[in-house]
């Protein structure tokens, strides 16, 4: 793996696990979760590739499409799992 292979996984695993916050919200512990769990599934995504388990969508040394598929499928999950994001409390306060 090359170096420029390698910046072009991570910043494309951080760049997806990004968007997935955007469009399902929540707090800075979420992103942190979304981004962990993004780099860990990407990676094995690309493994699953190299190794020809699935392999498809090769850009240059990373198997992106892979690494995707896998990212998405986990940040799927991860969203299921950890439910609505939290909202401030509302108060009781009659409303005129």
């Amino acid at each position: 793996m090359t170096l420029a292979g390698f910046l072009l996984g991570l910043l494309t695993a951080l760049a997806a696990s990004a968007v997935a916050h955007l469009i399902t919200g929540g707090g800075p512990g979420r992103l942190l979760l979304y981004l962990a769990l993004g780099q860990a599934a990407f990676w094995l995504g690309h493994l699953a590739g190299a190794l020809g388990w699935l392999a498809f969508g090769k850009v240059g040394v990373v198997w992106l499409g892979t690494g995707l598929l896998s990212q998405g499928i986990t940040l799927t999950i991860a969203a299921l799992l950890s439910g609505p994001p939290r909202s401030a409390p509302e108060t009781d306060k009659p409303t005129r």
